[in-house]
């Protein structure tokens, strides 16, 4: 038998087992003889000698080839990522690492030669990264920016082009805006009053409804991203401005301190120029 191509004829395969006119060759021997790597054709030649006499081609011997053909099988992995338990999660906007581990081929050639990723982080058939040799990558944060699990997609492709396709959840936790309420930490009565409102989000969320008590009894709306409100106090005292945004995720609510300075009365006062001695005078306040 010549198993491993080399063309020299043993009594028996060099690797492998025989009986009679079988040969065997299992994984190993696959292994040993670098012919478990597919798609691939292998050829096995057999010699036979007829007699006792000297072994002439044609005459007392005869020599025949079969091929065997390997297939390629996909490598196999997970896909995990540092936010996949609960106790892990993210916050919107924040950081996580998605990585492939327990990488296995059938092939000892594939395994030694390695692999290459492609990433798709939000699932959508589209490869963000593609074709590297990184098995471990940071997702970029406009991916997470919202709060729920996001499915991120990866493939693991090995030198012949063997593929798997894996899936691992990102869980991302809702964050609350920051409500910022720019205005004077001071107002006049009777004067117009200025609050400039608007959000901070790291998620993808935007406040769709502004609604203000503007702590004298009074309110507004304002149905903006954003918004610049006027207010005029009618008396003096200490306001304490509550406002209630509203995004996709919920309702949120800041405060702000006024006070409101008094504005003294101006007095009016109407008479006559001139009376007569003797007359009465009135003089109006």
């Amino acid at each position: 038998w010549d198993v491993n191509g080399d063309g020299i004829y043993g009594g028996a395969a060099d690797i492998g087992s025989t009986n009679g006119a079988d040969v065997s060759l299992s994984a190993a021997d696959l292994v040993a003889l670098r012919r478990d790597d597919g798609d691939a054709s292998y050829t096995v030649g057999v010699q036979v000698v007829y007699g006792d006499g000297p072994a002439v081609l044609g005459q007392t011997m005869a020599q025949a080839t079969a091929q065997f053909t390997v297939r390629n099988v996909a490598p196999t992995a997970r896909l995990t990522n540092t936010a996949q338990a609960l106790s892990g999660a993210i916050d919107e906007g924040g950081s996580v690492t998605v990585s492939f581990v327990d990488q296995n081929d059938a092939s000892a050639t594939d395994r030694a030669d390695g692999y290459t990723y492609s990433y798709d982080f939000d699932n959508d058939g589209v490869f963000e990264i593609e074709g590297t040799s990184a098995a471990s990558v940071a997702v970029p944060s406009d991916w997470v920016n919202d709060a729920g699990t996001r499915t991120v997609r990866a493939v693991i492709i090995d030198e012949d082009d063997g593929a798997t396709e894996v899936f691992t959840g990102v869980r991302v936790r809702e964050v609350a805006p920051t409500l910022n309420l720019v205005g004077d930490a001071t107002a006049i009565e009777g004067q117009a009053y200025e609050l400039q409102l608007s959000a901070t989000d790291p998620g993808n969320d935007t406040v769709t409804q502004w609604s203000i008590n503007w702590g004298d009894g009074t309110s507004s709306v304002a149905n903006t991203a954003s918004a610049t409100l006027s207010h005029v106090f009618a008396d003096s005292g200490t306001a304490d401005i509550r406002v209630t945004a509203q995004d996709e995720d919920g309702i949120y609510t800041a405060t702000k301190r006024v006070d409101v300075a008094n504005v003294a009365p101006v007095l009016t006062i109407s008479d006559v120029a001139t009376i007569n001695e003797g007359d009465a005078y009135v003089l109006t306040l």
